[in-house]
């Protein structure tokens, strides 16, 4: 569900591949055409941390499907910190 704001405020529902999309190329163009003198660091940062998050899910989505955990045949260590 998201709130937009126009000359009216509507409540739309749409999949989150497209708010994130829509949010993804915000974020693009406000480090772009960014005046401030900090140059747009904050805004590529949250590019920089959803890029890095999506290919960390990718990765864990792979290792899981390899096997991780182990089965219960195996010895699994674990450090209880």
């Amino acid at each position: 569900m998201v709130l937009i704001f126009f000359f009216f405020i509507i409540l739309r529902e749409f999949p989150a591949k497209v708010v994130l999309g829509i949010w993804f190329i915000y974020q693009i163009l406000m480090s772009t055409l960014d005046l401030s003198s900090g140059g747009g660091v904050a805004w590529l940062a949250h590019v920089g941390g959803f890029v890095f998050g999506y290919v960390l899910l990718r990765l864990l989505i792979k290792i899981r499907r390899r096997g991780w955990p182990p089965s219960a045949e195996q010895r699994v260590y674990r450090v209880h910190w």
